[in-house]
């Protein structure tokens, strides 16, 4: 059994966001980094690992893109595939998903892919369910908890009203949410044992994919600055006062509703 984990490579959330030309985020711009929520999947991925299996990490984008897999492996996957080409720039979310179920087929004996339950620069939260379609498989989305067992897997997923358990037969694609766990930090053996683990490139073609004949289904028409924030209004007690203010203060932003 092989577990295959999707990762993104994104901008650094702390660095300011570069447009190019036809105002899509340049990727290159800076070091970027891999996507805070698919820490949760790599993570998942690794823990439900048993003996004999392996975790394979695969990741679509340009080449600076190879820096998330490397993350994969430094928290503990095995493997990782990067698919690059320069057919795929500014590929949305059906041609994204197209090329990562692609690659899971290419690993041969994967039964589960994990997942975020969404990237942290484009936020659409839809390639997991995507990727379960493609590929024909069963689908468990936003688990904040996941076990394997035999031929299942069982997810536990907090909605609104309650906490509920799905089970799906395997193969299947899991999507985890940041209330799994808390990632482990790699310890420096783990970064230095990360540098021997394969990590294969691979394009379209070498996927049986041809060149995507549609182009995406969006595009960037105009970009502005967001507005800046306010500055922030301290709330002093001194006088006793503090509480009523802060009450009219949270009122006015209506975040809170006073009964007069």
């Amino acid at each position: 059994m092989t577990i295959v984990v999707c990762v993104k490579h994104v901008p650094d959330p702390a660095d300011p966001v570069v447009l190019a030309a036809d105002l899509r985020v340049d990727r290159e711009a800076g070091a970027g980094t891999l996507s805070g929520l698919d820490e949760y999947a790599v993570d998942q991925a690794v823990r439900l690992r048993r003996a004999r299996e392996r975790v394979v990490a695969v990741t679509m984008g340009p080449r600076g893109a190879r820096a998330a897999v490397t993350r994969a492996l430094q928290m503990g996957a095995d493997e990782g595939i990067v698919v690059s080409d320069e057919a795929l720039a500014g590929a949305d979310v059906l041609t994204t998903a197209a090329v990562l179920a692609a690659a899971v087929r290419s690993v041969g004996d994967a039964d589960l892919v994990v997942c975020g339950m969404s990237s942290t620069d484009g936020g659409s939260g839809v390639v997991p369910v995507l990727v379960a379609d493609l590929l024909g498989w069963a689908c468990a989305g936003h688990a904040a908890a996941v076990e394997l067992d035999g031929g299942r897997v069982t997810i536990q997923r907090d909605d609104p009203d309650a906490r509920r358990t799905l089970v799906a037969p395997l193969p299947a694609v899991v999507s985890v949410t940041d209330l799994s766990g808390e990632p482990t930090y790699p310890s420096f053996k783990a970064i230095l044992a990360a540098r021997r683990r394969p990590v294969r490139e691979v394009g379209l073609s070498e996927l049986g994919l041809g060149t995507p004949s549609t182009a995406p289904g969006t595009r960037t028409v105009s970009a502005v600055e967001a507005d800046p924030r306010p500055p922030a209004r301290i709330v002093t007690d001194s006088d006793g006062s503090g509480a009523a203010a802060l009450l009219e203060l949270l009122a006015g932003r209506s975040l809170l509703e006073v009964d007069r």
